[in-house]
């Protein structure tokens, strides 16, 4: 099999610039129209949980680091409190909104902040005003919960949910990025497919590249309609 280099590709991709181009433009317009007009944009509200104990509350000493990393290892376990069916199933009824409490399980989320015990509370929603008040029934909530629970258990809000200005998903820029790359991905395939696998000689500078010498070459032939239309074209430039 012929071997072929980084340049040859390079030409043969060179050669077809125009197609590239084109396919570059239509990905990103398309990419623009589907992400502007088709996709339903998502809103998240966040707050966050400082979570400790009541036996390091009444230490005359304060928290130490016992106690810090004790609320680190509970996080997890507050975690899937708070995302419970009978938790969920009070949001759902405290919230006043039309969610049921398996909506509400794909809805939020909750991290766990590197190193401290503070949670991270997260809701999503199609209406930003739904996602704050999710998150913030969850924070409202969560002191309750956890201590009926976890005897012992403190949460203390940190940051209130707040209604999202923008949207965090989709992203335009990422969108049209990807289905640009994608196209070129495809339509550079696509002709390196039919250009490297094309056997047939077009010109017989092609032969010489393989050091075959050329016997006989037939020019092309004008039909009579190809001639008729050069000719008109010699007489309108001679009339101007």
């Amino acid at each position: 099999m012929e071997k072929v280099s980084i340049v040859d590709i390079a030409k043969i991709f060179l050669k077809k610039w125009w197609l590239f181009a084109i396919v570059i433009v239509a990905a990103a317009v398309l990419s623009f129209f589907y992400t502007t007009f088709l996709v339903q944009p998502v809103y998240v509200s966040s707050g966050s949980v400082y979570i400790t104990n009541a036996d390091a509350n009444n230490t005359q000493s304060g928290v130490n680091l016992s106690d810090v990393m004790l609320a680190q290892e509970l996080t997890s376990t507050y975690s899937e409190i708070l995302s419970s069916n009978t938790f969920l199933k009070q949001v759902s009824k405290e919230s006043g909104l039309n969610y049921s409490y398996l909506q509400l399980k794909k809805m939020i989320s909750y991290t766990q902040k590197e190193g401290v015990p503070v949670l991270e509370v997260q809701a999503a929603a199609f209406d930003p005003k739904e996602a704050c008040i999710i998150a913030e029934t969850i924070i409202n909530g969560a002191q309750g919960e956890v201590s009926r629970i976890i005897k012992g258990g403190i949460v203390s809000v940190i940051d209130h949910a707040e209604v999202p200005v923008a949207p965090a998903s989709p992203s335009l820029p990422k969108n049209m990025a990807i289905a640009v790359l994608f196209a070129i991905v495809v339509v550079g395939i696509i002709v390196f497919c039919v250009e490297f696998f094309d056997d047939r000689v077009k010109s017989s500078t092609e032969l010489s590249a393989y050091g075959l010498p050329v016997l006989a070459e037939i020019p092309y032939m004008l039909n009579d309609e190809e001639k008729e239309k050069i000719s008109k074209k010699k007489k309108k430039v001679k009339t101007a």
